[in-house]
């Protein structure tokens, strides 16, 4: 970790448990199982199967231990648009703070602890969520550009033209920022035909086939 606060798991699982009353339980493991269906809230829709189905296929992934070594000093840097992160993780999109986690956080508060706090600190980057509730998109796109764009806007499938006005209107805002618009994409699943492109403050292009 870069800085920042050093915090016990217990009692992170214990203020969470709090906080998100009715809307997460925190379980010792995340798989959807006791939360199937229950949406707003942590849960998968309906069935709850392809929540389920990932965390069993993520399960089947696993690390040959080699006990005795002469690795010191492992490094899982690697390069993400250019860009190196410490690891290959990048913390996933969610939004709807005051549904789907119980509002003890804004969603500005929210975003901002996901896209600085337990991304940029960490050595990695955050993807930021859509909503029916545009403003809360809004709130993603803003924490991105306090910090130079370094994240990745997802956007829900909609209509084309829906689409490719908000890749537009959000590229422009990110490239408002003193930072310029560095590694921000957009990144976009839904019906087919339209193919958006964007620019990064390197003149690198990108283009996006939807489908």
């Amino acid at each position: 970790m870069k800085g920042g606060i050093i915090m016990d798991i217990k009692e992170v699982r214990k203020v969470a448990k709090e906080r998100m009353k009715g809307y997460c339980r925190v379980c010792p493991v995340c798989n959807g199982v006791a939360c199937a269906g229950e949406v707003p809230g942590m849960g998968g829709s309906e069935t709850g199967a392809s929540f389920k189905s990932n965390v069993e296929d993520l399960g089947k992934i696993k690390l040959r231990l080699k006990t005795i070594h002469d690795a010191k000093d492992p490094n899982m840097k690697f390069e993400f648009w250019g860009e190196e992160l410490d690891f290959p993780v990048l913390v996933a999109p969610i939004t709807g703070s005051a549904f789907n986690m119980g509002g003890a956080l804004t969603e500005r508060e929210y975003i901002d602890s996901v896209v600085r706090g337990g991304s940029l600190s960490s050595g990695t980057i955050a993807m930021i969520g859509d909503s029916a509730d545009l403003t809360m998109y809004e709130d993603g796109i803003d924490a991105l550009k306090a910090v130079g764009g370094k994240g990745v806007p997802i956007i829900k499938p909609r209509e084309n033209s829906h689409v490719i006005e908000n890749v537009k209107s959000r590229s422009n805002k990110l490239h408002s920022s003193g930072h310029g618009y560095r590694w921000s994409r957009i990144s976009y699943h839904g019906t087919k035909g339209a193919t958006c492109r964007t620019k990064d403050r390197r003149g690198i292009e990108g283009s996006s086939i939807f489908h």
